[in-house]
């Protein structure tokens, strides 16, 4: 087996959601949630540093994305339209997923948004394996697994 280091940034942030999908469901309705999302990120070697990555760099890097297009926002379903027409006209902060915003899918999106800036916050020989969300009042995480490499 390879060594390995990992580092987990964990992120707090607020956001209104509801699944669109299951109309008899509790979370068809807006509910608000208290999240945490956690990036892990891997190095085979560590850097001249000792570090898989500056982490407080990173950290705020990757915290001003979540903040910027998560905290306090609405997640919604793209086929959510009166409801983000709505949001819209009022001048709400909203972002749209392609699929219902899942903890699993929020996890996904968060991954792709964070690989995006990889190349801004990473060094060569970083990998970003995973990306989770925990929802608020639960013990519970989604993750989300992919291989992007710097």
């Amino acid at each position: 087996m390879k060594e390995k280091f990992e580092v987990e940034i964990k992120i707090n942030f607020r956001y209104v959601h509801r699944l669109l999908k299951d109309k008899t469901s509790k979370c068809f309705n807006l509910h608000g949630e208290g999240g945490v999302a956690t990036v892990v990120l891997e190095r085979e070697k560590l850097d001249e540093f000792d570090k898989v990555v500056d982490f407080g760099n990173t950290k705020k890097l990757i915290k001003s994305l979540i903040d910027e297009r998560y905290d306090h926002a609405m997640l919604l379903n793209c086929d959510d339209v009166d409801l983000i027409t709505y949001i819209s006209n009022m001048g709400l902060k909203y972002l749209i997923l392609q699929s219902d915003p899942t903890a699993e899918r929020i996890a996904e999106q968060i991954y792709w948004d964070v690989s995006s800036i990889l190349d801004e916050i990473l060094s060569t020989g970083v990998v970003l394996t995973r990306v989770g969300v925990q929802e608020s009042f639960e013990d519970s995480i989604a993750w989300y697994y992919g291989q992007v490499k710097v």
